[in-house]
C-alpha cells in the first residue's frame, strides 16, 4: 500500500488522445496504450488515466519518466511525443510551444487582476495565459475542492537563459511572493550556536562563548550584564509538553479529518504530505511524543511552496486547537488584553530564539527570533475576546422587543 501511495509523488506525463486516435473503427484503448508504454519502461508503469481528451501517465521512477519523455511511444504506426506538462493548462492551442508557470502567493483576493497585469508588465514578462486561481486540495486524498487558497498562477513565455524573476515583489502596494522553476534556492548559512558567527558550527568553533543577543563574552541572554537586559512585563513565556500553550502539549486534535496527538504532530504530518513524503507522514502520526514527531519533520526536504504556506497552516492548527481543546481555550480567556505570548525556544522562526530566562529578561525588540507562534496565539486570543465581547454586548430583552415589534 505504501508503494502505491509513493508512486503518486512523481509528476505524470501527458498525452493528447486525439494524437493517438487514427480511426473510429480501431480506437486506442487503455490496454493498448499500456502495452506500448510498457514496451519502453517495463513494469515501471503505475497508472493510465483518461480525462476527456487527455491521458495522464503515472510512472514509478524518475528514470522511467525521463525515458518516456526522450523516446516517446509508437502506437498504430504513429510516433507519439509525450508532454512534460498539461498541454491545455497554459492556454496555448499548440502544446509544443514552451511556457513557464509562475505562482503569485500572499496577495489578497481583493487585489484586482489589473494590478497583477501591471506587475507582470513591470517585470517585463509576456503572459501566455489568463490569470488562474489555485484551489485547496485535501491533504490525504489530494482531491481538489471548490475553495480557493488565495494563490494565483499563470503561464508566460520562457525567460531568457539565466534570467530569473525576483521572489519578493510588491503588487498594489502589498508584499507578495513569486515562484517559478529555475529560481535560485535560498541558501541557509551555517550559524555557530557558541559564538554566533556564520560559516561554521559549534562542533568546530575555536571562539569563546558569546551572548546570542549582544554578542559579548562572559554572560548569557537574560543576564543583567547583557546590554539588552530588561525584565519584561505582561510576557508569558512557554515551552515544553507540560505547558498547554506549547505545540508539544499532548491533546486530541482533529485537523483536516485526521486525528493527532498534539498540534506539533498535526503540523509536521501535514508538512510531510505537502512535501510528498508519505513515509515520514506515517512515522509522524505513529510518534508517541511531539518531540519525536518534530525530529522526523526536521529531516523532510521542503520546497518553496511549503515555506510560503507554513504560516497559514500553523494559524489554522492553532485556531482548531482553540476550538477543540478546552484547557487551551480557557488559558487564552484567562490572560489580560495586553499579554504577549512568547514561545521560549531557540527556534528563530517560531520562537523568540531564547530560553525562558532570556525571553523574560531581554527587550522584546532584541529577541533574535520572530516568535511567529506566539504572535499567532496572540491573534487567536484577540479574536476570541472580540467574539466574547460581541456576545456579551447583546441585550436579550431588546432582542425580544424587536421581535415583537417586527411581528
Amino acid at each position: 500500500m505504501t508503494d502505491q501511495v509513493n508512486d503518486r509523488t512523481f509528476k505524470p506525463l501527458y498525452l493528447k488522445d486525439s494524437d493517438v486516435q487514427c480511426c473510429d473503427n480501431n480506437r486506442v484503448t487503455d490496454f493498448m496504450l499500456m502495452e506500448r508504454v510498457t514496451e519502453v519502461i517495463g513494469n515501471a508503469l503505475h497508472c493510465l488515466q483518461l480525462d476527456r481528451n487527455l491521458w495522464r501517465i503515472y510512472v514509478k521512477s524518475q528514470d522511467s519518466r525521463d525515458k518516456l519523455l526522450v523516446e516517446g511511444i509508437s502506437i498504430q504506426n504513429i510516433s507519439v511525443t509525450l508532454f512534460d506538462t498539461n498541454p491545455y493548462s497554459s492556454g496555448n492551442h499548440d502544446p509544443t510551444v514552451k511556457t513557464l508557470k509562475i505562482r503569485l502567493c500572499g496577495l489578497p483576493l481583493s487585489v484586482d487582476e489589473s494590478a497583477v497585469v501591471e506587475l507582470m508588465d513591470k517585470l517585463g514578462v509576456k503572459p501566455k495565459s489568463k490569470i488562474l486561481y489555485e484551489k485547496i486540495r485535501h491533504p490525504v486524498t489530494h482531491k481538489m475542492t471548490s475553495v480557493l487558497n488565495g494563490n494565483r498562477f499563470m503561464y508566460i513565455e520562457p525567460l531568457e537563459n539565466g534570467k530569473t524573476l525576483p521572489r519578493v515583489n510588491y503588487c498594489a502596494g502589498v508584499r507578495c511572493l513569486l515562484f517559478h522553476y529555475g529560481q535560485p534556492k535560498i541558501e541557509r548559512k551555517l550559524i555557530c550556536t557558541q559564538c554566533w558567527e556564520n560559516g561554521h558550527t559549534r562542533n568546530n568553533c575555536n571562539n569563546e562563548p558569546r551572548c546570542k543577543v549582544c554578542k559579548s563574552e562572559g554572560h548569557k541572554p537574560g543576564d543583567p550584564k547583557c546590554k539588552s537586559y530588561q525584565p519584561q512585563e505582561n510576557v508569558i513565556a512557554f515551552n515544553g509538553e507540560n505547558n498547554v500553550l506549547s505545540n508539544f502539549f499532548l491533546c486530541d486534535l482533529n485537523i483536516f479529518g485526521v486525528q493527532h496527538k498534539s498540534a506539533e504532530h498535526a503540523f509536521q504530518y501535514t508538512k510531510a504530505l505537502r512535501c510528498g513524503d508519505q513515509e515520514s507522514a506515517k512515522q509522524i502520526q505513529q510518534s508517541e511524543t511531539a518531540l519525536s514527531a518534530k525530529r522526523i519533520g526536521d529531516k523532510i526536504k521542503t520546497n518553496d511552496q511549503w515555506i510560503e504556506s507554513s504560516q497559514s497552516l500553523m494559524t489554522e492548527i492553532i485556531e482548531n486547537k482553540c476550538a477543540q481543546v478546552q484547557q487551551f481555550r480557557e488559558k487564552l480567556r484567562s490572560v489580560k488584553k495586553n499579554t504577549v505570548f512568547a514561545e521560549s525556544t531557540f527556534n528563530d522562526q517560531w520562537g523568540t530564539g531564547l530560553d525562558k530566562v532570556g525571553t523574560e529578561n531581554t527587550k522584546r525588540s532584541e529577541w533574535p527570533g520572530q516568535n511567529s507562534l506566539g504572535q499567532i496565539i496572540g491573534k487567536v486570543a484577540q479574536k476570541m475576546r472580540k467574539r466574547k465581547k460581541a456576545t456579551n454586548g447583546v441585550n436579550p430583552s431588546k432582542i425580544q422587543g424587536n421581535k415583537r415589534n417586527k411581528a
